[in-house]
């Protein structure tokens, strides 16, 4: 794995000894206490042990499930501490330690392990078929648009209605006008009716 020191990675802190996941399982569920150990196959162990973590057995087992959830973190530090001790050989060769701080590798440890958790909660959706909630930010924005078009629209319904009452002014002073026309056509008529008669009496001599 291109990993330094795998000895002493490997070498066994407990009177424990690697398990397949399926027997790990087995014994979360009989109240035993789980061991991780580096160079296992972590991935693997964390997808079992995920599953059995959303069987009703563990659902109904809040200690069993406490310690399954322990277990799989188990797995996910020493995945991030292999996979980091490994990019560490790549860059620096067989004796980073001079290369590299502890703080800068306590920092790399730090990034993977925050990956490896987000992939979890992946494999936890993927695995329990759900499509995951909906990010709150992005509902939060939604809503602020949903809000703002429902205030354009009010303001288009109300610049709408004030066209209608303009058209309707406007119609009102139209008819207004051709009746005031109207009624200066017909005295302007009666006028000049009045003025032809007239002109067309006899004179009185």
């Amino acid at each position: 794995m291109n990993v330094r020191d795998i000895d002493g990675i490997l070498k066994v802190q407990t009177n424990q000894m690697p398990k397949d996941p399926a027997s790990e399982n087995i014994e979360v569920a009989d109240g035993k206490t789980l061991q991780a150990f580096a160079g296992q196959q972590h991935d693997a162990h964390i997808a079992s042990h995920l599953m059995m973590g959303m069987s009703p057995l563990m659902q109904a087992n809040p200690l069993g499930a406490s310690e399954l959830q322990k277990h799989i973190l188990q797995h996910i530090q020493l995945k991030a501490e292999e996979d980091t001790e490994a990019v560490l050989f790549t860059d620096y060769g067989s004796d980073p330690d001079k290369m590299i701080s502890d703080l800068q590798r306590e920092a790399m440890v730090a990034i993977k392990v925050a990956e490896y958790m987000i992939e979890m909660k992946g494999t936890q959706t993927e695995l329990s078929g759900e499509e995951g909630g909906e990010d709150p930010v992005i509902a939060l924005k939604a809503q602020e648009l949903q809000q703002r078009a429902e205030k354009d629209q009010a303001e288009i319904a109300i610049k709408e209605q004030g066209i209608q009452v303009d058209q309707a002014r406007i119609a009102q002073n139209a008819q207004g006008n051709e009746a005031r026309i109207q009624s200066q056509q017909e005295i302007a008529q009666l006028r000049a009716d009045v003025a032809r008669e007239r002109i067309n009496q006899p004179s009185k001599l």
